[in-house]
């Protein structure tokens, strides 16, 4: 929350439409298994389509932090930032 809060503050993001995704609204594993020699894994972020009601109007902005213990990861790639438009959903 702290990243997203910040691109707010900054104006990266608009205030008037984007909050940082609160815990309760999203699940997402603590860790991911990278098989050896293998580029990339998938993981799923959850959504509580419920929770997602109580943000009429919002896009919602959550910043994932990709670590590989002691593997290399590019300083480009280790944030995402994840962009849910609730107004886009069909809740």
């Amino acid at each position: 929350a702290d990243t997203v809060q910040k691109m707010i503050a900054s104006g990266a993001l608009d205030p008037a439409k984007h909050l940082a995704m609160p815990t309760a609204v999203y699940t997402l594993p603590s860790s991911v298994d990278l098989p050896s020699g293998a580029g990339s894994a998938a993981f799923y972020l959850e959504l509580d389509v419920a929770a997602l009601k109580n943000y009429p109007g919002k896009i919602l902005a959550l910043a994932v932090n990709i670590s590989a213990g002691d593997n290399r990861v590019s300083p480009a790639l280790r944030q995402v930032l994840v962009l849910v438009d609730v107004t886009k959903l069909p809740l």
